[in-house]
C-alpha cells in the first residue's frame, strides 16, 4: 500500500491505531488538500441548505466549517454526494476511536485531476485517499456511487409524498449499499433537466 513520506515520517503509519482521535485530526489538517480541492467542493455545495430539526440551520459550507455536522456523517454524505460526478461514492465503514472502538462512519471519495481525494464532511477534512487511509486505517462495509444517489433523490423529489411543510421523507433501508443507509432525511429541492440546482436537507434526531 503507497503511503505518503510524511505520514511515515510522523510515525502515524502504525498497526497501533488507537492514536487519540484529535491527534489524527490536527495531523490531517497539516496536509489537507490544496486551495483547488477545497475550492471545488465549496463550490460543489453551493445551493445545499442544511437543517438540523430546529437546533442548527445554514449553507452546507457553513456548517462544515463551524463543525455543525460532527454526528450526521451518514446524513451529510448522503445528502452532499449527488452534487460530485457520478463516478464518487460514498464509503461507509469503520474508524477506530481513542479506545480502540470501532466507530460507524460515512465518507465521500472523489477524484479530481487524476488524483483520489476523502472528503470527510462531519470532520470537517478534505486529504489524499492515502493520508486518510494511512491515519485512520479504515474498515469499510459498504459504499454507493453519486450516480445512483442522484438517481434516487431525483426520483425522490418527483414522486415522494410531501408533509404540510413541503418536505419529502427519504426511504431510509438498513442496506448499507443504498443510498440513505441509515439516514433520516427529510428533503426540499429543484431541478432541470436531470441537474439538481438546489437542496435543502433537514438531519431529524438520531
Amino acid at each position: 500500500v503507497y503511503m505518503d513520506n510524511q505520514i511515515i515520517n510522523a510515525g502515524y503509519y502504525s498497526y497501533d491505531k488507537c492514536i487519540e482521535v484529535e491527534d489524527k485530526l490536527k495531523y490531517l489538517r497539516t496536509v489537507r488538500a490544496n486551495l483547488l480541492v477545497r475550492t471545488y467542493i465549496k463550490s460543489l455545495l453551493g445551493g445545499l441548505y442544511i437543517k438540523i430539526v430546529d437546533e442548527k440551520r445554514g449553507y452546507a459550507n457553513e456548517m462544515i466549517k463551524d463543525n455543525s455536522l460532527t454526528d450526521y456523517s451518514y446524513e451529510a454524505t448522503s445528502s452532499m454526494i449527488s452534487f460530485f460526478n457520478e463516478d464518487s461514492e460514498i464509503i461507509r465503514g469503520f474508524l477506530i476511536d481513542d479506545n480502540c472502538h470501532k466507530l460507524a462512519h460515512s465518507w465521500i471519495k472523489f477524484k479530481l485531476h487524476g488524483r483520489t481525494y476523502v472528503f470527510d464532511p462531519s470532520l470537517n477534512i478534505t486529504v489524499s485517499k492515502e493520508n486518510y487511509e494511512g491515519i485512520f486505517l479504515p474498515e469499510s462495509f459498504g459504499n454507493v456511487n453519486a450516480k445512483q444517489v442522484k438517481t434516487d433523490l431525483l426520483k425522490t423529489l418527483a414522486t415522494g409524498e410531501r408533509n404540510d411543510d413541503g418536505w419529502i421523507l427519504t426511504n431510509g433501508t438498513n442496506d448499507v449499499n443504498s443510498s440513505f443507509y441509515n439516514a433520516n432525511i427529510q428533503i426540499k429541492g429543484e431541478e432541470i433537466g436531470g441537474k439538481i440546482l438546489t437542496l435543502s436537507a433537514k438531519y431529524n434526531h438520531k
